[in-house]
């Protein structure tokens, strides 16, 4: 029988490392390749003996915040945020064991039955269920959880439609209700949230979506205008503006005007236009986008793989002439003892359209630069 099981992975409130975990995690599109570290003594015994790549690679995950207290004075209070697959596992220096997966979509505790009325006792009340909720259901099923370990194996959640969860719901509506959630913990109270959502090449009316490709990023193509959108969703009122950088590797894209962007409202969608360099030779290059919060805001903070490719036509084009030289360039053997005359020129010809003319067309020729 295959063993369907999915990897719980818990990441604290223990540590403020672990807490941006969370962000970073709940922030990144999916397709983004994610990292989390435990020592071997936070992993559950089940777990750490089936810790290899043929057993776990490919295995779903669900990544959760865990609100928990030093002296465990209280119940770790579990959060669902993301759903993933695991895409490698490793063990290093004998006991820190390493999981990288790539980010799926959302997954969040059921909506609160929320009183019509303001009720702050009967709302926190409804919150507190879901919780619960959530606790008795992984309870039932013996799934090992913080205090007694912080990453286990159990019955994948996000496939089982008795659970106390969500996650066929829109992106926008499960993230901004993980978001409620959390700003409910002393752990992201003043914390700002976003998402990235897409990125979109910058033409026509409907702009067309670049996707993700694990394990590359996103693929855009040299000289095109791109733009990355951002949801931010705040469960509390914005008193005051948070301010976001963009930064972005030189050599694969330039962000056009601000450098940033700022939330000073509870939602809104923010476009940022960036460009991608442009290419000097038919090679493709690699670099990152990072998003990060100004100092003294709590917030994701994320980094997105950028490829930059060449024009395909341009790339094309250049294959195109290099195989007609060599032709040309092979017809002069043929008829040189009859046609000498022609035979000189193609071999000129041939010898430019091989060499000469792909180099002008994808721009590496000794005096470009």
């Amino acid at each position: 029988m295959t063993d369907a099981r999915a990897l719980y992975l818990f990441s604290s409130n223990i540590r403020p490392l672990y807490e941006q975990d969370v962000l970073n995690v709940l922030a990144a599109p999916a397709g983004l390749t994610y990292r989390f570290r435990y020592r071997k003594g936070y992993l559950s015994p089940e777990l750490r003996d089936a810790w290899d790549n043929e057993t776990l690679r490919g295995r779903a995950c669900i990544v959760h915040f865990s609100l928990q207290q030093p002296n465990q004075y209280h119940d770790a209070v579990l959060f669902p945020v993301r759903l993933g697959s695991v895409t490698r596992v490793t063990k290093e220096a004998g006991d820190i064991y390493l999981i990288e997966f790539t980010v799926d979509r959302s997954i969040c505790l059921r909506q609160p039955d929320v009183p019509p009325t303001p009720d702050p006792a009967a709302t926190a009340q409804a919150y507190r269920q879901r919780v619960d909720e959530y606790r008795a259901y992984l309870n039932d099923r013996q799934v090992p959880v913080p205090y007694e370990a912080s990453a286990s194996l159990g019955p994948n959640v996000s496939s089982d439609t008795s659970a106390p969860v969500d996650v066929g719901e829109g992106e926008g509506h499960l993230f901004q209700r993980t978001t409620e959630f959390l700003a409910g913990t002393a752990s992201y109270q003043n914390a700002k949230f976003y998402r990235i959502l897409r990125l979109e090449r910058r033409e026509g009316t409907t702009p067309p979506e670049v996707p993700f490709t694990p394990g590359v990023g996103y693929r855009v193509t040299s000289g095109k205008g791109y733009q990355v959108v951002v949801l931010h969703s705040q469960p509390r009122d914005i008193t005051s503006r948070s301010a976001f950088v963009i930064a972005a590797d030189q050599n694969v894209a330039h962000v056009v005007g601000r450098q940033g962007f700022e939330m000073a409202s509870k939602y809104d969608v923010a476009s940022i236009p960036m460009i991608a360099t442009e290419l000097t030779g038919a090679g493709a290059r690699e670099g990152v986008l990072e998003i990060s919060p100004e100092p003294g805001v709590q917030g994701p903070s994320v980094t997105l793989p950028i490829r930059l490719e060449p024009e395909a036509l341009k790339t094309t084009g250049a294959v195109g002439m290099s195989m007609l030289g060599l032709v040309l360039i092979g017809l002069t053997g043929i008829v040189a003892t009859t046609q000498p005359q022609l035979a000189f020129a193609a071999l000129i010809g041939g010898t430019a359209l091989a060499t000469l003319v792909p180099l002008i067309m994808t721009g590496r020729t000794p005096w470009s630069g």
